[in-house]
């Protein structure tokens, strides 16, 4: 916008511009002569004061806007932390305080979302109503399945659909109404009409939001690029959810229904068919499959083995991991490591340890020696650069993966089974299968690619 640009806050977490500079990425920071102001808050994405400094001076240059002039927005996850604004009489612990007892009490993110909507100024369109009569015009980075517009970041620019009643309603439901403070109850019933007054006289006519980054595009460049390699290519799903090591199972599956169609011989005798259908049986459990993505993905597999090239299958989106133990790792790194407990049934018989053996279903671990195995390799990775606490993206494995641990004399189900795959990887292969992009500077969610090729 060069000299366009009047002036500018932005609020992004705590420690990120000194991650950037050590990472050797100086130039993705604003330069000294910027008109716009960086402030840091929000530390382990949680709101704090300096990020409701920032949130308020934010709100105080929305204010001071007047017809003709044009706000432009970058919202992207992490957002919600970024921007805590309660609306007086209410406090910021006080909000805080509101959300812990509503997570404790099982309230889901959209739950806990439509309450910050209503307890905050610049939420659920408080900011674009600050900005009026300005035109406003939101660039939007979705770290949301489905990127629905008024939930990523709690939807600023976003005409909110939630209702005071409605967080009355929600204490009730969830049994914690005696806890909730005094402050909140007070300003839920005192704004329920003039709330919802105020949100139909905003001219939203005035207000543009842009999606410039989603899964979606993430997996149809990851698409793109598979097809320039030469892949028979297919995404599955941009809204991969569930316990990552469930998800690592289909993929696991998923392997082996693409290795039947792929290589003669995995099953003996002329049960080849049998074992595909059996395997189309077991996928269309997960919601990502369906009967029709599955004859898509046979289809591919066909021209793949007449053209001696591989498949490759890209998936997207966030799933989640159980926590039982004291581990340091990631849903990436963690969704990877499964699946290459589950892909060891891949290496030929006198190859595979102990480890998986006991995990197997013998009706789907049908290999020897005597034939090529299928290449294979999976990838998990976050978009961001980071998986969970860690400074890696996810990782990458094949189905050695395993053999290689049992050689670097660690036991991979004892690491996951304290959720310590960070650890786990680093120790293998002097930490070969992590992947290590660094801050990417965009948040759009996970990414996972399986590639099968024929034996060689």
């Amino acid at each position: 916008m060069g000299s366009h640009l009047v002036r500018g806050v932005i609020s992004v977490p705590s420690g990120v511009v000194t991650a950037l500079v050590e990472a050797g990425k100086e130039d993705m920071l604003l330069s000294s002569q910027s008109r716009i102001r960086v402030m840091e808050g929000a530390k382990d994405n949680l709101p704090d004061q300096a990020a409701q400094a920032a949130a308020q001076e934010i709100h105080t240059l929305a204010n001071g806007l007047q017809d003709g002039d044009l706000l432009v927005v970058l919202i992207s996850g992490g957002g919600s932390a970024l921007l805590p604004a309660p609306i007086a009489p209410v406090t910021l612990d006080e909000v805080m305080d509101v959300t812990r007892r509503m997570a404790r009490a099982g309230a889901s993110i959209v739950q806990l979302n439509a309450v910050r909507k209503q307890l905050e100024a610049l939420k659920g369109g408080g900011l674009a109503e600050a900005a009026q009569p300005a035109r406003v015009i939101s660039l939007i980075l979705s770290d949301v399945i489905g990127d629905p517009l008024d939930f990523i970041a709690s939807g600023p620019t976003v005409p909110d659909r939630t209702t005071p009643e409605e967080c009355l309603d929600l204490f009730a439901q969830l049994s914690i109404q005696d806890s909730i403070p005094e402050s909140v109850k007070t300003l839920l019933t005192s704004t329920k009409s003039e709330t919802q007054d105020q949100a139909r006289s905003v001219d939203w006519s005035r207000v543009h939001n842009v999606l410039v980054g989603t899964n979606k595009i993430a997996c149809e460049k990851a698409k793109e690029t598979s097809d320039e390699l030469g892949y028979q290519s297919i995404i599955l799903s941009t809204e991969q959810e569930g316990e990552a090591r469930e998800v690592s199972q289909m993929f696991a599956t998923l392997a082996s229904y693409i290795s039947h169609l792929l290589v003669d011989g995995l099953s003996s005798g002329n049960n080849r068919e049998e074992e595909i259908q059996k395997l189309e049986r077991s996928l269309l459990v997960y919601p990502s499959l369906s009967v029709d993505k599955l004859k898509e993905i046979r289809q591919l597999a066909v021209r793949a083995k007449e053209m001696q090239r591989g498949v490759c299958i890209i998936s997207g989106g966030e799933t989640t991991v159980m926590v039982k133990g004291n581990g340091r790792g990631g849903r990436n790194q963690e969704m990877a490591v499964s699946a290459a407990l589950e892909l060891q049934r891949f290496l030929p018989a006198s190859a595979q340890t102990d480890l998986t053996v006991q995990k197997q279903d013998s009706s789907t671990s049908k290999t020897c020696d005597e034939i090529s195995p299928p290449s294979i390799v999976f990838l998990a990775a976050g978009t961001d650069g980071q998986d969970g606490p860690t400074p890696v993206a996810g990782a990458v494995v094949s189905p050695r993966f395993c053999e290689q641990a049992q050689s670097s004399g660690v036991n991979v189900i004892e690491f996951l089974d304290r959720n310590d795959s960070y650890n786990l990887l680093t120790q293998v292969d002097e930490g070969a299968n992590l992947v290590v992009p660094g801050l990417t500077g965009t948040n759009v969610m996970d990414i996972q690619v399986l590639l099968v090729k024929p034996g060689v």
